[in-house]
């Protein structure tokens, strides 16, 4: 478990920075926060009217101690959110690293 703990860096991110973009397929990242606020991004009804106007993402607010971007790290799947810092933030990260070996 210590080898896990001393994995994660400590990295400052500006206000109003798009942390995860759930377009992008890059999935290797995974953050809990040490100071500041996120908003989690999730449109709301079917994805294709949202450019209409109209339609606003839900937005849940992240605080100090929660976890984010666990779910594409720990299953291997697409981003199921977009994260922005609402605030300065200071997070713990930490980047997965997956080499394949072929025999």
């Amino acid at each position: 478990m210590d080898a896990v703990i001393d994995a994660f860096q400590e990295k400052t991110i500006e206000e109003n920075t798009l942390i995860i973009d759930a377009q992008v397929k890059k999935k290797d990242e995974m953050f809990i926060i040490k100071e500041g606020l996120a908003a989690v991004l999730k449109p709301i009804g079917m994805e294709m009217f949202g450019s209409l106007g109209g339609i606003r993402p839900a937005e849940k607010l992240l605080r100090p101690g929660d976890l984010f971007g666990e779910i594409a790290v720990f299953y291997n799947v697409a981003r199921t959110a977009s994260v922005r810092a609402k605030t300065k933030m200071t997070v713990w990260y930490i980047k997965l690293w997956v080499q394949l070996f072929l025999y």
